[in-house]
């Protein structure tokens, strides 16, 4: 990802720097493409956490329904580990996101 940032950064320099653009022009145009890309980089994180949520709540669901139907012995442990993994990446997307960026 620092590799992506870097190479966007170096490409709009090599672009637009030159004799006629000040640098409080060039400093500002930097800010909007570096505030693009880290917006949609935060929209592809939070799909791709979005899609683990999903698909975690569906095996887990599947999981609940196989045990209600069947009275399935041993499937517990798997619907407590599910359970955990969904509760977990739930936390950590609240901890590491201010609360104007959910």
């Amino acid at each position: 990802m620092n590799k992506k940032i870097n190479a966007e950064i170096k490409r709009f320099f090599e672009t637009n720097e030159n004799k006629e653009t000040t640098q409080q022009n060039l400093w500002d145009t930097a800010k909007a493409v570096l505030r693009r890309t880290f917006i949609a980089l935060n929209a592809h994180i939070k799909k791709l956490e979005r899609s683990q949520i999903n698909n975690i709540t569906s095996q887990l669901k599947e999981l609940e329904n196989q045990e209600q139907a069947n009275k399935m012995t041993g499937i517990s442990p798997q619907i407590s580990i599910l359970t955990l993994h969904v509760n977990r990446l739930n936390f950590s997307r609240k901890r590491y996101r201010p609360a104007e960026w959910t």
